[in-house]
């Protein structure tokens, strides 16, 4: 009977050690996934900067357009019109 006692705590010591095992995997697992979210973060944010930035430089370039626009119209139409009266 003691041999058997003996034979239940060795299984049972090495369910135990293999448990251990997978909960320290988990952990492993874990720490690599809270890396990585945090990579993921860094980037969308980098990423977040470079499109705004890029938003801003497109508004300008769009904003000078339309005052060149406005100017050669005002230039165009100008000439047209002056005191009342239709060249």
């Amino acid at each position: 009977m003691r041999e058997h006692v003996k034979s239940q705590v060795g299984e049972l010591k090495d369910h135990v050690n293999r448990c251990i095992g997978k909960i320290e995997d988990v952990q492993g697992v874990k720490r690599d996934i809270g890396e990585v979210k945090g990579k993921v973060q860094r980037k969308i944010e980098e990423e977040k900067s470079e499109v705004q930035e890029k938003i801003e430089e497109v508004k300008a370039e769009v904003q000078g357009k339309i005052s060149d626009i406005e100017k050669r119209f005002i230039l165009i139409v100008k000439p047209l019109t002056f005191d009342g009266q239709t060249s």
